[in-house]
């Protein structure tokens, strides 16, 4: 695990790396989860959060709902309480455990993707979770307790997000 700590204070922790980043943010009282890993993470991600002491996650942002960034979603939701926060655009994906696949970016990827495409999709599937907040363009996160925004930035997936703690740092699930 990696911590950073940013200028207002606040700390940043990084609590699984490799194919897709999940990290605390913390003012001390509050947290903040963003991204949860894939499904079959948990049992690192559990282990982690209670070598730090989390016993409640106040809410999780989810950058986008492909299955390793939202896998674990409903077990956060169940274990610790959770509320979670997602896009509008992605908010039936978390509600069904769907993803959708990128078209690829090149010749090669496209032809991957078109041959392994409904494998894939079974294999990526994730338990269904109900969220709480939806964002469109932005959400202040100055009433949840943190000099932070969640912004709309759209690009790999139709409702990617980021959030941007003390004008100073962004967290972005995959650009």
């Amino acid at each position: 695990m990696r911590i950073w700590i940013t200028p207002g204070g606040y700390r940043i922790i990084r609590i699984l790396s490799g194919r897709s980043n999940v990290f605390l943010l913390t003012n001390g009282e509050k947290n903040i989860l963003i991204d949860t890993g894939s499904p079959f993470k948990w049992n690192k991600l559990e282990k982690r959060l209670k070598n730090l002491k989390v016993n409640l996650i106040d809410y999780l942002v989810l950058t986008h709902t492909h299955y390793d960034h939202a896998g674990n979603s409903k077990s956060i939701k169940e274990k610790y309480n959770a509320q979670i926060i997602v896009h509008r655009d992605e908010a039936a994906l978390l509600t069904s455990g769907e993803n959708i696949l990128p078209n690829g970016t090149n010749p090669i990827t496209r032809l991957i993707i078109r041959l392994f495409a409904k494998r894939f999709l079974s294999i990526a599937k994730y338990e269904p979770c109900q969220y709480d907040y939806l964002v469109d363009s932005a959400l202040d996160l100055g009433n949840f307790g943190f000099n932070a925004y969640i912004m709309h930035t759209p690009g790999h997936t139709i409702g990617s997000m980021s959030i941007i703690i003390d004008n100073y740092v962004a967290l972005v699930g995959d650009t």
